[in-house]
């Protein structure tokens, strides 16, 4: 017998592939981002320098950055609004498996699909070189790995973190679209963080999302010595294991208030 979150991911990545326009229209849309990154080449070259960022340096973060935020950007998981929405939650709750797992496991799969389609344009880069390799090390390369497993972790925590406000208010839509255009700015993907004034950096810096792509990315570019390194993995730590409390005493509050009555 399969094991039931195996089937779960099955049965999610079969519904991807059923929806091909929203692939189509993934494709296009991940092409129309790069053509900023191609004009920053044309325009700088790979000499030329904005801040602490050569030109190629600029096309490098960009395009690890939207590979990167594919994985990690922490969206609002409108399954979990319309179950609490709908009062759907009562029903799945009663099934034999963990509804928190369920949603970790939905959203890996989503943002994994979303990263390969990311991934097929940023090849076209590297076999036009575009893209400069010259500052990547396997010491940044082992660390970049380690900075991405708990990014996507504390993305998923937040993504949760922000659908379960559905329990206290039926304004989640609108609270989405606020962040969908402010957090790519806090995570440095619109921005490097560090081209910001310099308090407002390290406001930034020690905020949540600036671990979802901009430190992760220039753990790659060989802007942080190691002290650093280590010093942004402590953080990055902490704000897995407070915000993970966080979201469970929140969805035990929310649980308890549910109604489940539906809209």
């Amino acid at each position: 017998m399969k094991n039931k979150y195996l089937v779960i991911a099955q049965k999610k990545i079969k519904q991807t592939f059923i929806y091909r326009t929203n692939l189509i229209f993934t494709f296009l849309g991940n092409f129309v981002s790069f053509l900023p990154i191609i004009l920053i080449f044309l325009t700088l070259g790979f000499d030329q320098y904005i801040g602490d960022y050569s030109g190629s340096d600029l096309v490098f973060y960009y395009t690890l950055s939207l590979i990167v935020s594919s994985l990690t950007y922490p969206n609002v998981r409108y399954e979990i609004v319309n179950d609490i929405y709908s009062g759907n939650l009562n029903n799945i709750l009663i099934l034999p498996f963990n509804y928190n797992i369920y949603i970790v496991i939905e959203t890996l799969i989503s943002n994994l699909i979303f990263m390969v389609t990311t991934l097929f344009f940023t090849s076209i880069l590297f076999i036009t070189h575009y893209i400069d390799l010259g500052t990547i090390s396997l010491q940044n390369c082992l660390f970049f790995i380690v900075f991405i497993l708990f990014s996507t972790s504390l993305s998923i925590i937040l993504g949760s973190l922000f659908s379960i406000t559905a329990f206290w208010t039926e304004r989640v839509y609108g609270f989405a679209e606020f962040l969908e255009y402010t957090i790519p700015l806090t995570m440095g993907s619109i921005l490097p963080l560090s081209l910001f004034p310099n308090i407002v950096e390290k406001v930034l810096l020690y905020l949540p999302f600036s671990y979802l792509s901009y430190i992760p990315v220039n753990i790659m570019l060989d802007k942080f010595s190691i002290d650093e390194i280590f010093q942004h993995l402590y953080i990055l730590l902490f704000w897995n294991l407070i915000l993970s409390s966080f979201y469970l005493y929140l969805w035990k509050k929310g649980l308890k208030a549910y109604r489940g009555v539906g809209g």
